[in-house]
């Protein structure tokens, strides 16, 4: 009995998640997982890097018209006439990041990120 107890724990552990989306997982969960688990969430990278050839970084950027946190909530912006644009459309701000996953081994052993919407 203790075995079926413990082979179910094991087999309930074991199982995935169906509807992986890549917004609810933290970069920071991904480092000791498996290379497959971070393409099975994130897709294929744009690009890999390879450091060795045991050890690369896989490249994932993202672009975002409405951000997530707003990055330049201290900054100072001058503000030019507010008046009538005349038919000239506002041009959206655009904002983005890239993660970069490094993986040694087929197991993700590091990640970072450059951009403003990270």
């Amino acid at each position: 009995m203790k075995n079926f107890i413990l082979l179910t724990i094991l087999f309930l552990g074991a199982c995935q998640t169906a509807n992986r989306n890549a917004d609810n997982f933290l970069p920071s969960n991904f480092i000791g997982q498996s290379e497959n688990t971070l393409i099975e969430v994130y897709g294929t990278p744009q690009s890999v890097y390879n450091i060795t050839p045991s050890r690369y970084v896989f490249t994932y950027p993202q672009t975002n018209l409405s951000p997530q946190t707003n990055p330049y909530t201290n900054e100072f912006a001058y503000k030019n006439n507010p008046g009538p644009l005349y038919g000239v459309q506002e041009v959206p701000t655009v904002y983005d990041c890239t993660y970069y996953f490094t993986v040694e081994n087929g197991i993700v052993v590091n990640y970072s990120f450059n951009g403003d919407d990270c």
